[in-house]
């Protein structure tokens, strides 16, 4: 697994927990870097992984150079998820923006159904 930013933090309980599900979690700030050496280090750890997954967990810009590489794996079978279906997916989170630039999840988020909310409140 490559988490490719850094807009979200992982508690030391949620890295736990990845680091259970994943064989090898690997961290790449591009922030203040060329494309180049980015697109080196993706490369080095999806030879060395069969099957991988990719958080975009950025709220940069993503350069035009760095995503046609993407776009590329993706071709080749790696798959990419956002910060905040990756959240819903392995943590059952929802995710809202410390800066508050997309409200999008407001319309997403639903009441509990009556078997989840007796659930929820047996536990």
């Amino acid at each position: 697994m490559i988490i490719l930013g850094d807009r979200h933090q992982f508690s030391e309980m949620e890295m736990q927990y990845l680091q259970q599900k994943f064989s090898s979690i690997n961290h790449i700030s591009y922030k203040d870097t060329d494309s180049k050496p980015t697109i080196k280090k993706i490369e080095n750890i999806v030879i060395n992984c069969n099957k991988s997954i990719i958080l975009l967990n950025t709220k940069a810009q993503i350069p035009n150079e760095l995503l046609s590489y993407l776009v590329k794996l993706e071709i080749q079978g790696t798959k990419y998820l956002t910060t905040e279906s990756f959240l819903e997916q392995w943590f059952h989170k929802c995710y809202i923006p410390e800066d508050q630039s997309n409200i999008s999840f407001l319309e997403k988020i639903k009441p509990y159904a009556t078997l989840q909310y007796i659930q929820k409140r047996f536990i």
